[in-house]
């Protein structure tokens, strides 16, 4: 039974520093409307890029970028960088448009960060303290209030 345990260790602290992750940013999905300025401008980038795929926009991309933002000036590109709303449009094209689709993109980040942070620093200082490195990120007050919007 120890052996199985300890062979398995890895997936299964994973599981649990993910489960908590899942819980400490689950008010996330019963929240209403956009609460920061910027979560409407990030969504706002996602649906462009969604757009613009589905439209086959890429010949005359300037073209479509400006009458799309006369359309909807919520655009945020002049000040973020497209990577976040490219990985969000992939979310938007398999769920819908929605308020808590763009959510569930946000908490996939937040997965994806307490991973690596468990990879790096079990690679630098051993499973222990991955976890409890990862477990500490993901329930300090500024990770979940970040989480969440």
């Amino acid at each position: 039974m120890r052996s199985y345990l300890y062979k398995f260790r890895h997936i299964i602290l994973l599981c649990l520093l993910m489960l908590t992750t899942l819980f400490m940013l689950s008010k996330a999905f019963n929240e209403k409307g956009f609460w920061w300025t910027d979560e409407s401008r990030h969504a706002m980038d996602g649906v462009f890029i969604k757009d613009a795929i589905s439209n086959n926009a890429f010949s005359n991309m300037y073209h479509y970028a400006k009458q799309y933002y006369a359309q909807y000036p919520a655009l945020g590109f002049t000040w973020y960088p497209p990577f976040f709303a490219a990985v969000e449009s992939v979310f938007f094209s398999l769920g819908g448009i929605s308020e808590k689709i763009a959510r569930v993109s946000i908490v996939f980040f937040a997965l994806l960060a307490a991973i690596v942070i468990y990879y790096l620093a079990n690679k630098i200082s051993g499973w222990a303290i991955g976890f409890s490195t990862g477990l500490l990120t993901v329930t300090t007050p500024v990770f979940i209030h970040w989480g969440r919007y």
